[in-house]
């Protein structure tokens, strides 16, 4: 994917417990549209989990990208001639209480 024929949001909820259930809901920290940041509040700390019962960031992840007739009719193809593998993956360093938290990622395979 080119990152110019992508948007990306990424929403936070900083009050989720251990099976990802909530009391509030998500914030919007991240969004990117084409190539060009609108908003973004990663670098800003998180606040303290006080609360033990509520102990988690929960985040969610979009990543969008439009697609012409053209490019979903070769989609459509290759899966009828059982070309159906993909793979997707994301990595990234993090800091947790000043602890670096390195090679954290998802994968989607």
């Amino acid at each position: 994917m080119k990152r110019n024929e992508i948007n990306i949001a990424v929403y936070l909820n900083e009050t989720a417990d251990e099976d990802g259930g909530s009391v509030e809901g998500f914030n919007l920290i991240y969004q990117e549209k084409n190539g060009k940041v609108s908003l973004s509040k990663m670098a800003e700390p998180l606040a303290k989990k006080n609360n033990p019962g509520y102990m988690m960031n929960h985040y969610y992840i979009f990543i969008e990208k439009h697609l012409t007739d053209k490019k979903i009719k070769n989609i459509i193809d290759k899966y009828k001639k059982g070309n159906v593998y993909s793979k997707m993956s994301v990595w990234y360093d993090i800091t947790v209480d000043n602890e670096e938290q390195n090679d954290t990622g998802m994968l989607d395979d």
